[in-house]
C-alpha cells in the first residue's frame, strides 16, 4: 500500500480500496480508489480526453520530454493504466515517478 492510500484509509461505505502499486511500487490495474492515483486523475481531469466513457490523459513530469499517460472508465475508482514515458519507452509507472509528479 502506498503511503497516501496508508494516510487516507477507508473514508466511504463500500469495498475497501486497493492500492495502484504492488509491493514493488509498480503499477497494477487491478486497483481500486488508491489515494495516489486518485491525486493524478485529479490533475489530469482538465487535460484528458473522453471517448465512450472511457478517459485517457498526458501529464509532463518535467521539461525534460518525460510524461505520465492514464487511462481511466468513467469517473469510477479503478485506474486502467499508468504508464511513465521517457524517449519512445512506455513502461508501466511506478511509485517513485508518481511522486515525483504530485
Amino acid at each position: 500500500m502506498c503511503k497516501a492510500c496508508d494516510d487516507r484509509g477507508q473514508t466511504w461505505n463500500g469495498d475497501s480500496p486497493s492500492c495502484a502499486f504492488d509491493e514493488r511500487g509498480v503499477f497494477t490495474s487491478d486497483n481500486w480508489n488508491c489515494a495516489t492515483m486518485n491525486k493524478l486523475r485529479e490533475l489530469a481531469e482538465d487535460r484528458s480526453v473522453w471517448n465512450e466513457d472511457q478517459y485517457c490523459a498526458i501529464l509532463p513530469i518535467k521539461d525534460d520530454g518525460t510524461y505520465v499517460v492514464l487511462s481511466w472508465y468513467k469517473h469510477r475508482g479503478r485506474t486502467e493504466g499508468a504508464w511513465f514515458v521517457d524517449e519512445g519507452a512506455m513502461i508501466p509507472l511506478v511509485l517513485e515517478k508518481a511522486i515525483e509528479l504530485l
